[in-house]
């Protein structure tokens, strides 16, 4: 009992403290700049009284503006190529040396040897004062629509037309060209072109990345973020007015400007109170919701733990991207959170949470109105359009519906802000959000797959997968044990029945009941359902060896359902099937074989424990129930009333529902399912007296004579 109530104090304790490492944790995230008090939107009217400004600020530009001045200003910038002195040099040189070479070979007059060297000297100096590009360069300007470049050399730098530099192949033809038009030197053309400066000439401008850069930069630095300044005293907006761009351009750099002077201000330490107080509340509001509605939730701390870090984590995901992107917040898929806690839990318990979510990530928000408006409603869209989750078909109809949803609300909102459907053509990236917003819900399956790992969850997809009768444990028991997959195939359809029924989960219930008798399938033949002959094989054995063979099915299947890596939910159902009960067939065999000697009761009784779900008690009872019906004599509707009160009165008085969350109507449901499907699957019929029945038999006896005649 000190151990029990120790458990539940360290319970409150740690939920204290997730509490308070959440609100911690979420103040941590928060922006530090205080919250604008007026929400508005353009297109609409100022609905608030007029608006003065408290002191100065400067109207900032929109980045459409910005954007603008920019590309006009960048449109005249241009890239930087230094001049290569060293280049020029070392090609004059090899230039020399192959005139030289050639000089030997031609027959001219010898004292003309200088005129020829400076004449072809000056045609390669004037070829690089013009400047040589390498042709990746100047193809690379052309591309980029430059018209001009900017030329430094030691001691000059100016401003050249792209058409007046040349690559090294339109350098060669413009000294070929200018080499025909030299009349005063013999065969001068002839002696040129033997030279073959076509191999020598390279680029001599070389682009300077480094310092086209920074006066980019200094260029960039000189646009003024401010268009205009308004005065403290000046009117910003009047009651009614309509909010045009232009006002809505005032009123979003007033904002800007007041939550920097609040952010920035002694006012600080206020505004963290102020977000201190409403993520307390928020959780506040959370938390009573789990111990009103879910304290089954509440009282378990892997649950709260669970719903609690998936919040912290879409309000993480909400402030790096606030803080690191100008990305729309429209890409953070917030309808994950509902459907993934709708897979495990309800759907109120995920809605409420998906509010709470989008209520703190509002901060983040420029528009917190259109923020709270559209995500909430998505939220629950997707919450409602995913109530079972069995294959990823299911999951990309949630993932279309959430497309849609965004689509309408958006499309609704622009057209009571804009009053036409102008806008809606230039503000097209926000349904290219909504896309990718809609993609990114498909994720939801493989998180669902790895939250079933880390945190112990069963969701409905991996239900459907266990319930397929090829899994190797299902085909195992049908080979080993004929007789007991029969009889868990019957027990499943009947607790589906009545977990439908009371509205707990029908899949669960049936899965649990194909698999609770896996262990048979180990010593298959000590059990009478798998029994073929007269002869039981008990005949040979002590009552106590008999009834350790029969409980350890229980151990047996457990060993199995951990081989086999099944949940701990289902192997819950294998060890609650029989919860403490006893095998008192044995026991009575027992004590009339050794009237004098004391029974120990432990030596008979299952390990346990009793059932402490909807879907175990209802197991508890469908496993008892269908297992007696078998040896009844015969089928009527009083035998099979009979049996099913007697059999699950007899389970309520031993105390097996004592820790069930199962109340007295909702086992009444259990047993009307019950007698009616048992009804069903025997077709009982009505009990006639003797006289009757006889009389009954007689009219069939001449009915069928005379369909024979």
């Amino acid at each position: 009992m000190a151990a029990k109530i120790k458990k539940k104090h360290f319970g409150y304790l740690y939920r204290a403290l997730l509490f308070m490492g959440a609100v911690a944790y979420i103040l941590y995230l928060f922006p530090r700049e205080g919250k604008f008090r007026y929400e508005y939107q353009k297109g609409r009217t100022w609905q608030h009284n007029t608006l003065i400004a408290p002191f100065d600020f400067p109207v900032m530009k929109s980045q459409k503006e910005l954007t603008a001045e920019k590309d006009t200003l960048l449109k005249n910038h241009h890239p930087y190529y230094k001049v290569s002195l060293s280049e020029t040099a070392d090609i004059e040189k090899q230039i020399e040396k192959r005139f030289d070479l050639e000089w030997q070979q031609y027959d001219l007059p010898e004292n003309k040897e200088r005129s020829y060297l400076e004449a072809v000297n000056k045609l390669v100096d004037d070829t690089y004062s013009q400047g040589v590009i390498s042709y990746s360069d100047f193809n690379q300007l052309q591309i980029d629509g430059q018209e001009a470049v900017v030329v430094i050399g030691e001691d000059f730098a100016k401003t050249k037309s792209i058409f007046d530099l040349q690559t090294s192949k339109m350098a060669y033809e413009r000294i070929m060209k200018a080499v025909s038009g030299i009349d005063s030197l013999p065969r001068f053309a002839e002696f040129v072109t033997s030279l073959d400066l076509n191999q020598y000439l390279a680029s001599n401008l070389d682009y300077d990345k480094e310092l086209t850069t920074k006066s980019k930069e200094e260029l960039l630095d000189k646009i003024s973020l401010s268009s205009g300044l308004i005065r403290a005293g000046d009117p910003i907006v009047d009651r009614g007015q309509r909010i045009d761009d232009n006002v809505f351009k005032v009123l979003e750099s007033f904002r800007t400007a007041y939550e920097e002077r609040l952010g920035n201000s002694e006012k600080r330490e206020i505004i963290i109170l102020g977000q201190g107080i409403i993520i307390t509340v928020l959780l506040t509001t959370f938390y009573t919701f789990l111990f009103f509605y879910r304290i089954d939730i509440f009282n378990n701390n892997r649950d709260i733990t669970f719903i609690i870090v998936n919040i912290l984590i879409f309000i993480t995901i909400t402030a790096l991207f606030k803080q690191f992107t100008t990305w729309s917040l429209y890409l953070i898929p917030f309808a994950i959170l509902p459907v993934v806690l709708r897979t495990f839990f309800d759907s109120r318990t995920a809605i409420f949470a998906n509010v709470i979510t989008i209520l703190l990530a509002s901060f983040f928000a420029g528009n917190s109105f259109e923020f709270i408006l559209l995500e909430i409603t998505v939220g629950m869209a997707a919450a409602f359009s995913l109530k079972e989750l069995y294959n990823r078909g299911q999951l990309f109809r949630a993932s279309v519906i959430v497309f849609l949803s965004y689509c309408l609300i958006y499309l609704g909102l622009a057209l009571v802000q804009e009053g036409s459907f102008k806008q809606l053509v230039l503000e097209y990236k926000h349904f290219l959000f909504f896309v990718l917003n809609g993609l990114l819900m498909l994720f939801a399956y493989p998180l669902i797959y790895i939250y079933e790992k880390v945190f112990g969850y069963l969701s409905d997809v991996t239900l459907m997968e266990l319930s397929d009768t090829n899994h190797p444990l299902l085909r195992r028991l049908s080979e080993k044990a004929p007789g007991t997959f029969q009889h868990s195939i019957m027990v499943s359809n009947l607790a589906q029945e009545a977990a439908i029924r009371i509205e707990a989960n029908p899949l669960l219930a049936r899965v649990g009941a194909l698999y609770h008798d896996i262990g048979k399938s180990v010593q298959s033949v000590y059990f009478t359902e798998n029994q073929t002959g007269k002869i039981s094989p008990h005949n040979s054995l002590e009552p106590e060896e008999s009834a350790k063979i029969v409980i350890d099915h229980v151990k047996e299947g457990v060993k199995l359902a951990n081989k086999h890596g099944l949940p701990k939910m289902i192997v819950d159902f294998i060890l609650t099937h029989h919860g403490l009960g006893k095998t008192k067939f044995f026991m009575i065999q027992e004590a009339k074989a050794h009237p004098d000697k004391e029974i120990d009761e432990h030596k008979y009784m299952y390990p346990g424990p009793n059932p402490f779900t909807k879907e175990t008690a209802i197991l508890m009872m469908a496993d008892s129930v269908e297992a007696a019906s078998r040896s009844l004599e015969e089928y009527t509707d009083e035998s099979i009333n009979n049996l099913v009160e007697k059999i699950i009165q007899n389970q309520l008085d031993e105390g097996f529902f004592k820790y069930a969350p199962i109340t007295f109507l909702e086992i009444e449901k259990v047993k009307e399912t019950f007698k009616e499907k048992l009804k069903n699957i025997y077709h009982t019929r009505i009990a006639y007296p003797k006289e009757a029945l006889e009389s009954q038999k007689d009219k069939q006896n001449k009915t069928k004579g005379a369909d024979e005649k």
